[in-house]
Order: C-alpha cells, then sequence, then structure tokens
C-alpha cells in the first residue's frame, strides 16, 4: 500500500442499477491508487441490490448504506 497522508473516498448512490453497480464497484476495487473507502448509498432498490452487495461486495473497505423510507439501515 503506498504511503499517503491523504485519504481517498468514493460515493456511490444507487436505486435500481444493481448490474450497473457491480461494474463500478468493481473498476473502484481495481484502481491503480486503492480507495480508502468506498461508500454505496443504495436508495432503497428493488432489483437484488443489497443481496449482491452481501453475497459479492462484503469487504471493510466497502460501506452499504441502504436508506429505507429516509432512514439509514
Amino acid at each position: 500500500m503506498e504511503d499517503r497522508k491523504e485519504k481517498i473516498y468514493a460515493i456511490v448512490v444507487t436505486y435500481n442499477r444493481r448490474v450497473l453497480l457491480e461494474g463500478c464497484l468493481e473498476s473502484l476495487l481495481t484502481q491503480t491508487i486503492s480507495l480508502d473507502k468506498i461508500f454505496v448509498v443504495d436508495n432503497d432498490s428493488k432489483d437484488g441490490t443489497s443481496e449482491m452487495m452481501e453475497k459479492n461486495f462484503h469487504k471493510s473497505q466497502i460501506d452499504y448504506i441502504n436508506i429505507k423510507a429516509g432512514i439509514l439501515a
């Protein structure tokens, strides 16, 4: 890992775009300079996004936030 002082974060907002989100996260995870944290904010998708996140992207580097009726989950 690079020795740097600054932190690099990515915030991804999604709603019913599971396939696009998967490709986006794979790209973010393979960047030349690694990200310190990825935040995924899901506006209560109904397309299996939360299941995909649990199965494929359950990493400490990714924080998944599912917003249901304005409440953080």
